[in-house]
């Protein structure tokens, strides 16, 4: 039997959304192929990646966008009893003009501007209120930590989405 310390921990699960804003403020969604809802542009981060990396390639190979992510908003640590925390960050890629056609490559297959007021018709209470947090976050210029969804004290991790 392995003493405790010997115990090797599941590795942490690492994905980043891109929070795109329209010039009235609705909020970009996207249904990707392999999703039943939609979501903001997003990605996994494998270990030895930025957040910044990742969500730059997913939005130029899947909507053709030239984004470089310009702040990290949130993070929330999501503990599951029995498996791994993983870490879900949003980051701020800034406002796009809601005129213009995006090009979807085949892994999405639509894309919406929501106000937010009407993200409760499109995702489910829990990512509705990430993204309400990382709206506040922007507004307030801060970084928020979440905890299983809920407001706790805490900083961002260095080096791992700048």
């Amino acid at each position: 039997m392995m003493a405790g310390s010997d115990v090797l921990a599941p590795p942490r699960k690492v994905r980043a959304a891109l929070l795109l804003l329209d010039e009235s403020d609705r909020v970009l969604l996207v249904r990707f192929r392999c999703q039943r809802a939609v979501s903001l542009p997003e990605g996994n981060v494998p270990s030895g990646e930025t957040a910044k990396t990742v969500l730059g390639q997913v939005v130029d190979a899947s909507m053709g966008l030239v984004i470089q992510p310009r702040q990290t908003l949130l993070q929330d640590v999501v503990r599951v009893p029995g498996a791994a925390e993983s870490y879900e960050y949003v980051l701020y890629g800034g406002r796009l003009d809601s005129s213009r056609k995006l090009v979807l490559d085949v892994n999405i297959l639509e894309y919406l501007w929501v106000d937010e007021g009407e993200l409760s018709n499109h995702v489910s209470p829990q990512y509705r209120s990430r993204i309400q947090v990382a709206l506040r976050a922007l507004k307030g210029e801060t970084f928020v930590c979440l905890v299983d969804g809920q407001e706790e004290a805490g900083s961002m991790p260095e080096g791992l989405v700048r």
